[in-house]
């Protein structure tokens, strides 16, 4: 059984978890960053909020490179960094505009199924198919991803869902490319150049657009939260994807949606309709098939 662990800079982290459970834990933690900047989206401007999260998450990752002593990525690395960077640019202005403007328990889901798609390609394509019951568990995760993803009322002209298919491609786009950008040795400096990418490109859309960034100033707690526990989420995902299966490890942290529902409900008293419910049991369900 494949088990997360591995030496990030000169810090050894011992083998205790299996890379099943890292990738949950890393849905867990995303789902948690897209509740408080679907959040923060609420208060104040998506570019500014987008950006600064980005901000937050690449300063974070920097301060954890430069105290563990990790060395700088190569140039094939950064290469992918960048390039992984600028999928989540794609991604996290969408989702956040999608968060917005629908209930969170709508956006995030879409943008989950898609984001998934990517990823299983390459983990099949470049390691084969899965065993019987981990595809079994893949149909059944998404099936679930899919009905929480359900609204109770119409969206054929939903802007939001647009948005969040939108996110989902530059997320499948970052989930591949940072997986390329280097071993659990250069993770850190990896995810900071991943997030200062996006930060940078923001920085100039909003102000080409004058964005107005004080804007921001509602939502602060909200968007450092967002940008720690995005670039916490990411770094967890690193460590279980070169410890498993890619299309597993997508698989399994691609059910964040559940996380940010749940966070909804209890927090914002979000009411979950019946296909949602049914479709985070499908979600639970399909986990242990997968983690077999």
């Amino acid at each position: 059984m494949f088990r997360a662990g591995g030496r990030i800079g000169g810090v050894h982290f011992p083998v205790l978890f299996p890379a099943t459970l890292v990738s949950l834990l890393a849905a867990a933690t995303w789902g948690a960053a897209d509740f408080n900047g679907g959040r923060a989206a609420r208060r104040a401007p998506v570019i500014p909020v987008a950006m600064l999260s980005q901000f937050a998450g690449c300063l974070f990752m920097v301060v954890l490179a430069v105290a563990l002593r990790q060395p700088f990525l190569s140039a094939r690395s950064l290469g992918f960094s960048i390039l992984a960077g600028a999928g989540n640019a794609l991604g996290i202005t969408c989702l956040y505009r999608s968060l917005a403007e629908e209930k969170m328990g709508i956006g995030a889901p879409v943008a989950a199924v898609i984001t998934a798609m990517l990823p299983v390609g390459v983990g099949i394509a470049g390691q084969g198919w899965p065993a019987p019951q981990k595809l079994a568990g893949f149909v059944l995760a998404i099936t679930g991803i899919w009905l929480l993803a359900r609204p109770s009322g119409p969206v054929a002209h939903s802007r939001g869902l647009r948005h969040a298919v939108l996110a989902g491609i530059g997320f499948s786009g970052f989930l591949v490319l940072i997986r390329m950008g280097g071993g659990t040795d250069q993770a850190l400096w990896s995810l900071a150049v991943a997030r200062g990418t996006p930060s940078l490109i923001l920085l100039v859309i909003g102000s080409m657009v004058r964005t107005n960034w004080s804007s921001a100033r509602p939502a602060a707690v909200f968007i450092v939260l967002a940008g720690v526990l995005d670039s916490t989420g990411g770094l967890l995902f690193t460590l279980a994807a070169h410890h498993a299966r890619l299309d597993v490890a997508t698989i399994l942290a691609s059910l964040y949606p559940a996380s940010t529902v749940i966070l909804a409900r209890l927090v914002l008293k979000e009411r979950l309709s019946r296909s949602q419910t049914t479709g985070m049991l499908a979600a639970l369900a399909a986990v242990p098939l997968i983690a077999m």
